[in-house]
Formats: C-alpha cells, structure tokens, sequence
C-alpha cells in the first residue's frame, strides 16, 4: 500500500514540477511576454488583494455568514497568490533566456494548458448556486 501511495505522490510532484516548467518555457515562446508578466502580475495582486480584505472583514467581525466558509475562501486566496508568485517568477526567468530557448528544448512532456477547467468550475459553481437561489435551499 505504501509503494502506491509513494508512486502516486510521486506522479503528483511531477505533474506539478513539469506543469510550473511550462511557464518558464511558455514566457521564452510568447510572442509578447512583457504584456502576458504585465496581466499576470496583476491577476495575483487583485488576489491577494482580495485575501487581505477579506481577513481584514474576518478580523473586524464584519463578514456575515459562515466563518469557516470566511476561513475557507481566504484561505484558498492566500494560496492562490502564493503559487502565482511562483509563476511570475518562472515567467520572468524564462523571459529573461528567451533567446536561448529555441521550440526544439521544450520537453514533450510537459502537461497541457487548456484553462477550460477553470471555466468549468465557475460554470458548476454558478449553476449550482442559481437552482439553490431559485429553489430556495
């Protein structure tokens, strides 16, 4: 049993090792890489943005609702941020090789970046909360 939880965390930090690699190698083939940092960049300082509001709203007790959903989200959000800045990082190292990357060193193997996952995951979301809201759950 230990052999498999071992491959499969194993699998795992692969998986996420190779997947923050494609964004080294996405910044050194981008053809506007200044533009896709600038957006990035922002994206994650609207974030933590966010997560600082929202333990500020914890901190004052004025966030009504379910604290461990106020646990929860700002939780999540801190995360979120955390992990972005490690993209930036890499999409600015690969910015800074581009030219000695070429198409031929990118791995074969690295996994794909589609981005409908997210809008998969807002889509549920949202549909979900608008059948609870109409059936009044």
């Amino acid at each position: 049993m230990m052999q498999i939880i071992r491959r499969y965390l194993r699998r795992f930090y692969q998986y996420h090792y190779k997947g923050y690699l494609r964004h080294y190698y996405k910044a050194a083939t981008h053809p506007k890489p200044i533009r896709l940092i600038f957006f990035v960049t922002l994206g994650v300082a609207f974030i933590f943005l966010l997560a600082v509001l929202f333990s500020l709203s914890i901190l004052n007790n004025e966030f009504q609702g379910s604290s461990f959903f106020a646990y929860g989200v700002t939780t999540m959000m801190y995360l979120i941020a955390f992990s972005g800045i490690l993209t930036i990082v890499l999409l600015i190292q690969g910015y800074r090789h581009r030219d000695k990357i070429s198409a031929e060193d990118i791995p074969k193997d690295l996994p794909k970046e589609t981005g409908n996952e997210a809008w998969w995951i807002v889509f549920g979301v949202g549909t979900i909360l608008a059948i609870r809201k109409y059936f009044g759950w």
